[in-house]
């Protein structure tokens, strides 16, 4: 950790930690957090909900065997689909 702090980054992103301390985390909503580096320095923290998936409107491929509508963010496309 000390080394994320030294090349200047102001958090960190998680995806996998023990499932016992996510779903207590969860549950209790505290997903985020400053993890201590010593009594002076710490570092934001955040536990992701999805782990690395994409959330639900841009479900890609859910396994399911549906297909998700595709984002087309060309607008002079026919079937423009974003903002």
């Amino acid at each position: 950790m000390r080394l994320i702090k030294e090349m200047g980054l102001d958090a960190v992103f998680f995806a996998r930690n023990d499932i016992r301390d996510f779903q207590w985390r969860k549950l209790n909503k505290q997903m985020e957090l400053r993890w201590k580096l010593n009594a002076e320095e710490s570092i934001f923290t955040h536990i992701l909900f999805n782990h690395y998936e994409p959330p639900q409107f841009l479900a890609f491929n859910d396994n399911t065997g549906k297909r998700a509508t595709p984002v087309i963010i060309d607008k002079d496309s026919d079937v423009y689909t974003g903002t």
